[in-house]
């Protein structure tokens, strides 16, 4: 059956994919002001599984989407991991340098950077755990199971996994409604689309999400925010560092990913 919103592979259209992401992003500014206004957790956790998680559940469900192609959960070989841990790391590092060259660059308004430092101060250890779950876990979670899962692979199958991958981003990085952010959010989409069509598998992009999330809550919890930006020499053997890492890791686990021919 082909249709408007369902393709004969029982996947959703372009179409249908971006009315649910108009659909999401219409509904960010309403959540976004409840969490603000009454209740950080509970706000959070309405826009990661009421607005996010729940229609596309359900559109799967009514509609008869495929979703062990949707979201594939396999497993990876265990050298794989290894390329995933080094390049998220390296990713992670630089995002950093990135986000202090662009506060540089064009600073965040005062107030905005207040209400994000006050979402990240840890009052206490639990505190830190309440904030783990809902800034680290969940958002992994969730939203590579809707951006990576339900969009990119729902693009790719329509319009090839290099668009996918740039489209899934952008998307990705709008959600966050972050203007001055766009850009390093959309590094990251980059990178995590990339990382889930080499693995075929979620789990590697929701590993290296959680990842990101709990470098940065940790480093603004243990006061580390600003350590890569303090000294412009060692900003840029860092640099440097991280990107000869980073081309050694993708051709080492391009290599390993060949398969040996036997003769």
């Amino acid at each position: 059956m082909h249709s408007w919103y369902k393709s004969h592979e029982d996947l959703p259209t372009v179409r249908l994919t971006l009315l649910a992401f108009c659909c999401l992003l219409a509904l960010q500014g309403p959540v976004g002001q409840f969490t603000l206004s009454y209740s950080l957790g509970w706000g959070l956790i309405l826009n990661q599984i009421g607005i996010m998680m729940a229609p596309v559940i359900l559109l799967c469900r009514y509609l008869h989407l495929d979703t062990g192609t949707l979201f594939p959960l396999y497993t990876i070989p265990k050298q794989e991991w290894r390329w995933v841990l080094i390049t998220t790391l390296c990713v992670v590092l630089l995002s950093d340098m990135a986000l202090a060259f662009t506060e540089q660059l064009l600073p965040i308004p005062s107030q905005i950077q207040e209400t994000l430092n006050q979402l990240l101060v840890i009052h206490s250890a639990s505190d830190f755990l309440k904030k783990l779950f809902l800034f680290c876990i969940l958002p992994a979670i969730t939203e590579e199971i809707y951006f990576r899962g339900f969009i990119q692979t729902s693009l790719a199958h329509r319009i090839g996994p290099f668009a996918a991958i740039l489209i899934s981003a952008l998307l990705f990085a709008l959600a966050h409604g972050n203007i001055w952010y766009l850009h390093l959010y959309f590094g990251l989409g980059c990178f995590l689309g990339w990382i889930y069509e080499k693995s075929g598998s979620l789990w590697p992009t929701i590993v290296a999400h959680f990842i990101n999330n709990a470098w940065t809550l940790t480093s603004h919890a243990l006061g580390l925010e600003n350590v890569l930006s303090d000294n412009i020499i060692v900003q840029l053997f860092l640099l440097v560092g991280l990107l000869l890492i980073l081309t050694w890791s993708f051709r080492r686990w391009n290599l390993e990913s060949i398969p040996i021919q036997h003769t």
